[in-house]
């Protein structure tokens, strides 16, 4: 058995967001409803902001020295003063100045500086839930920080001014009267920093906002519904993962590695091939995907053509009675003496699929109390142009299909199918037909069709797409194997439009134009 990688390809993934898309899209819709929801009923919240510009105060060191005053880059002085928005001494003369009930803790969660990159100015945003106190807010820790920087700058200032001052003391006597001139003048001016020098202003104040910064539910659902949107794709993958369904036929055929014969439309299954008891008819182009199934069938040993070919699958309701019925009425359609038997004798369909009622079947002639005259019954079939209105089928002049019903039920089955008097009969009806097809029970429920294995020239298992699991298909494959080797092919059923390979399924596309 293959167990290839379950996403290998673009399109394993494509397959799985479109199976999933229903639950993708439901989540996604779902979660961004909620996030608009939840939105829509926050209470708004307002932002204002106010722009601070820094400037180095060290650009006059050339007044005193050099090296009196270290000079700062631009980002320095940002990043400096941007701290000092959130220090105790500025949320507590912000609270004194504002006369608040907010606490330090609560003032500082409102507020936030942030450094403009590669300049010298800091922005400063406060929150609030009302406009006017959100400008309040922010002009109000602007000013605080304005006032503690130009302080400290001045404060640097005054004691340059008096280092000044004991320095020229020290060398009075060593000094000129062009020394003592310029002394004179460099005290003058830093003593006057001390008193003017500005460091920081407020390039930009804050006003009042007129629109909110949150809620914004178009935003919030947007943002919901992409994050839920990814959270669904998760999900979608997690249960594609845990699901053991075989999909498409593709994954079938990798799993099973059988030459892949046909595909079954979801429409077909069920459908009779002329109607009868109610029976909803296959279409032309129903038809066709047999045609196409009989075909290669023929191709599957091209030097022993399969005169006798088994129809099973691994469980019931995997579509056999379907394929068997069409694939011999094809034949039959096609001019070839077909014989379809129905080895089903635990739960017959085709009698009552074909109207042929409740008469004598294969069991009554294995037991000896029928003979192949009573039990072999005609079938007229027409292709679906030669319908009349009402549905029903003109016989007349149409091809027949010889057919064998299962008859009543035995006790059991098993050893009759087993019998010799069943190989007597599957030797004769050989040589009487050109074609024989065998719907037989499936494998895996009872032990029927092992019986007839060995007898048949050629093996079509049924395996329905999106139903058959990994084990049930593997199993029905190593049933068929543990008997003598016979070609054996797949067949995939139950194919939903879009779901077939465009290579294998050029009938159901061409007709669905």
């Amino acid at each position: 058995m293959n167990d290839q990688p379950r996403y290998a390809t673009l399109r394993d993934y494509l397959r799985v967001v479109r199976g999933q898309r229903w639950l993708i899209l439901i989540v996604a819709v779902l979660f961004a409803g909620a996030a608009v929801g939840l939105s829509v009923t926050e209470k708004p919240t307002y932002q204002a902001e106010v722009s601070l510009r820094f400037v180095d105060t060290a650009a006059d060191a050339d007044l005193v020295g050099a090296t009196a005053i270290p000079s700062s880059t631009p980002e320095q002085l940002a990043a400096q003063s941007a701290a000092v928005v959130t220090s105790p001494a500025v949320l507590h003369d912000v609270k004194k100045r504002l006369k608040t009930k907010l606490t330090a803790d609560e003032l500082s969660r409102q507020v936030d500086a942030k450094p403009e990159a590669l300049t010298n100015f800091v922005v400063i945003q406060a929150k609030s839930g009302r406009k006017r106190f959100a400008a309040r807010l922010a002009n109000t820790f602007a000013d605080e920080v304005v006032g503690v920087t130009t302080r400290r700058v001045r404060r640097r200032f005054a004691v340059l001014a008096r280092a000044i001052r004991r320095s020229f003391a020290g060398n009075r006597r060593h000094t000129s009267a062009f020394g003592r001139e310029t002394f004179a003048e460099r005290v003058s001016r830093v003593t006057a920093l001390s008193k003017s020098a500005q460091p920081a202003v407020i390039a930009r104040a804050a006003h009042p906002p007129e629109d909110p910064v949150s809620p914004r539910p178009a935003r919030d659902g947007t943002i919901g519904g992409l994050i839920w949107l990814l959270l669904g794709l998760v999900i979608a993958f997690v249960r594609d993962s845990l699901d053991r369904r075989l999909r498409g036929s593709r994954e079938i055929q990798e799993q099973l590695e059988l030459p892949l014969l046909g595909h079954v439309s979801a429409e077909a299954m069920g459908r009779a091939v002329v109607s009868s008891n109610g029976h909803k008819v296959m279409t032309e182009e129903d038809l066709e995907s047999f045609r196409i199934l009989r075909t290669n069938l023929e191709f599957l040993d091209v030097d022993n053509p399969a005169r006798a070919v088994l129809v099973t699958s691994g469980l019931p309701g995997e579509g056999k009675s379907t394929v068997s019925t069409a694939l011999a009425a094809t034949a039959a359609l096609a001019g070839r003496r077909t014989l379809l038997v129905e080895c089903d004798l635990r739960r017959p369909q085709i009698g009552e699929r074909f109207g042929l009622g409740a008469g004598p079947g294969l069991s009554e002639y294995l037991a000896g109390r029928a003979q192949p005259g009573d039990v072999v019954r005609k079938v007229a079939l027409a292709p679906p142009a030669s319908r009349n209105g009402n549905g029903a089928t003109e016989a007349a002049g149409a091809p027949t299909l010889a057919c064998i019903t299962a008859g009543t039920a035995p006790p059991r089955p098993a050893e009759m199918l087993a019998s010799q008097k069943f190989a007597s009969f599957l030797t004769e009806v050989r040589d009487a037909y050109d074609f024989v097809v065998l719907d037989s029970s499936p494998l895996l429920s009872v032990s029927d069709t092992l019986e007839l294995l060995p007898r048949v020239d050629a093996v079509i298992l049924c395996v329905r797409a999106s139903q058959t699991t990994r084990e049930q298909a593997r199993a029905a494959k190593a049933a068929i194997e543990n008997l003598p080797n016979r070609p054996t092919a797949l067949v995939v059923t139950d194919i939903k439009p879009g779901e077939a390979e465009n290579y294998g399924y050029y009938s159901y596309a061409y007709g669905r134009r």
